[in-house]
């Protein structure tokens, strides 16, 4: 448990849920949401560096597609150990690439890769 604090204690005043503190790390809503198309999102700060103090635990920001350089920067300054890029990578891979001449043969790997996937988990 971080910091000795109780369960109960790590359960309340966040809402982090049963498990938190099992956790390796926690991905916690501080004010962004995944696949955002704007990168507007403006983050609670204060919480950030709250959630730090009392957790212990690597902070990862989720959704920051959806948030500008500058407040990025003010993340990680506040806390965040991770921050997860990759929605605002394709953005910029597909912005460039032509999907019909490069992304056919990716988009069929991925369609096969989902089907087993589905195939997978509907049996489970």
């Amino acid at each position: 448990m971080a910091g000795g604090a109780s369960r109960a204690a790590l359960r309340q005043p966040y809402g982090c849920g049963g498990r938190l503190w099992a956790a390796l790390a926690a991905g916690l809503t501080v004010g962004c949401s995944h696949a955002e198309l704007t990168r507007d999102a403006l983050l609670d700060l204060d919480l950030i560096a709250r959630l730090k103090d009392r957790l212990e635990l690597p902070l990862v920001l989720h959704g920051s597609s959806g948030v500008d350089d500058e407040h990025l920067a003010e993340a990680v300054g506040a806390g965040m150990t991770k921050v997860n890029v990759s929605t605002h990578l394709n953005k910029i891979f597909t912005g460039v690439a032509a999907p019909r001449a490069h992304l056919g043969p990716a988009r069929d790997a991925v369609a096969h890769e989902v089907a087993r996937l589905l195939r997978t988990l509907a049996g489970a």
